[in-house]
């Protein structure tokens, strides 16, 4: 087992402790929140290599869904106390640590401090204590799930000339991952990793390479008068050769019905597919218990939906000219529709992504995008995205970090 010195690495003027969660800055404590931390604990202990977004997601968010953009804003964090260039973008494939590590010097605690610090370590690592203290010491060995049980589930192709029925692939697709994204023993890149692949001709296994994944998830709607065809094939990454496919042919006549129901199909034969799992009343039980928890929030409007489906999307583009189209649309999805907490959730985001990266002043933007969280709690008060919003809004309002931790811990 590393010592607790051995945890604490000096570069330039920083100073990392692992073992205590501190970042010193020419000797001064910095003001950086849970999250931030485990991604630079991360990105220290693995700086000898680049480390994929979905490593990063899983590592610091462990059994969650999480957007990239929580990601991404934990860096932009990280970027501002240490400089832009201490963590390093590899384009298509992740991040990398770059700073250079110099010597530590011996720690001015005094030792019996050391010693009892130590001793916390020691116990927590081992198991042998529990306490409050203890547990705060996160990520003290990393680990990754099976990449056998990794999925990506890419947006679904729109094989017709309309529109709508893009939109109706999109929301499908999305539904889909949100569903299998719940089923343990699974792994599952993020919705904002899986988009990049829109409207490119990617082989499998470059997205299998990107992603990290060894299963992916594809398919296509084609749409004639009133009916539509929904094709969806099971790939397996090594090899290109499909393990599952099935189509769907159904009226649409209930937009939500028709997408819940082919959700419902498609999850059930995937867990039976990829973890063997028998039908019967458990499995259909279950997947349906996942539905109803991934649609919270979706609102009634189905117009609504799609202008929400459609905004979110550019704002995830993360260009200044996408971002502000995203937000109109958004805002024209919630004067359609007040009950969509989804798309309440998705403009707070986009507030704060904006004011993230310089796009608009804090002045106003902050105080929106923290009503507009907390509106979508009051509709929807388990709605995982509507926490996340809320947490993200509050880190810009005079770096709030406790209060932001507790929605991100949701």
């Amino acid at each position: 087992m590393e010592s607790l010195l051995s945890r604490n690495h000096r570069f330039g003027k920083f100073e990392v402790r692992l073992g205590e969660r501190l970042l010193l800055i020419d000797g001064n404590t910095a003001a950086l929140g849970a999250r931030a931390f485990d991604v630079l604990q991360a990105l220290i202990q693995h700086r000898d290599r680049v480390m994929t977004k979905n490593e990063l997601l899983e590592l610091v968010w462990p059994g969650m869904v999480v957007e990239e953009n929580n990601l991404q804003l934990q860096v932009s964090t990280l970027r501002k106390l240490l400089g832009h260039h201490a963590v390093a973008t590899i384009p298509g494939r992740g991040y990398q640590f770059t700073l250079g590590e110099d010597p530590l010097k011996p720690s001015a605690h005094p030792a019996n401090q050391i010693e009892r610090r130590a001793s916390a370590v020691a116990q927590t690592v081992n198991g042998a204590n529990q306490s409050d203290s203890a547990s705060a010491i996160s990520l003290p060995l990393l680990s990754y799930t099976n990449p056998a049980t990794a999925i990506a589930v890419l947006p679904f192709i729109n094989l017709s000339p309309d529109e709508e029925s893009g939109f109706f692939a999109d929301g499908l697709a999305e539904e889909i991952l949100n569903v299998v994204a719940k089923v343990r023993g699974l792994r599952v890149a993020a919705r904002t990793s899986s988009s990049t692949f829109k409207g490119k001709n990617s082989t499998i296994a470059e997205v299998g390479r990107v992603l990290g994944v060894s299963k992916v998830l594809e398919g296509s709607v084609r749409k004639s008068a009133d009916r539509i065809r929904v094709s969806v094939q099971l790939v397996n990454v090594a090899d290109g050769y499909d393990l599952w496919s099935e189509s769907y042919d159904r009226t649409l006549d209930d937009v939500f019905a028709v997408q819940d129901n082919i959700t419902f199909l498609v999850v059930t034969e995937l867990r039976r597919a990829l973890l063997g799992e028998l039908p019967g009343a458990t499995l259909r039980s279950e997947v349906q218990a996942d539905m109803t928890a991934s649609v919270k929030g979706r609102g009634q409007s189905v117009e609504a939906h799609q202008m929400f489906i459609q905004g979110r999307y550019l704002a995830d583009r993360l260009s200044i000219g996408d971002m502000k189209t995203g937000l109109d649309l958004l805002r024209q999805a919630i004067a359609l529709d007040p009950g969509h907490a989804q798309a309440f959730a998705a403009l707070s985001r986009t507030l704060s992504l904006l004011m993230a990266y310089g796009y608009i002043p804090h002045e106003g933007a902050c105080a929106e995008a923290i009503r507009l969280a907390e509106h979508a709690l009051t509709l929807e008060p388990e709605l995982a995205d509507g926490h996340v919003a809320l947490g993200t809004a509050l880190m810009f309002d005079n770096w709030k970090w406790k209060e932001a931790e507790a929605h991100f811990s949701f």
